[in-house]
């Protein structure tokens, strides 16, 4: 369920985690909130490389399946 961020009268910020039908309704319930427009919390700076083992495994692939194709479609990164 993803997190919403309203604006109660006063100036309050807060976060509330509901489905899209509970936040229409808490809307509706509650007239002086207003929902406000924030950026997605995205992870970054997350290496996709493989550890070292399994690159090792893959280069092992590549010389045994390569058939003397000197460019192999195994990406050993």
């Amino acid at each position: 369920m993803p997190t919403y961020v309203f604006e109660a009268p006063g100036g309050v910020v807060y976060e509330a985690l509901m489905s899209w039908d509970e936040c229409q309704k808490h809307l509706a319930d509650n007239p002086g909130h207003k929902q406000l427009v924030t950026s997605p919390a995205i992870i970054s700076g997350v290496s996709s490389k493989p550890c070292d083992g399994f690159r090792d495994l893959l280069k092992t692939m590549k010389k045994k399946h390569s058939r003397g194709i000197t460019r192999s479609t195994i990406n050993t990164f």
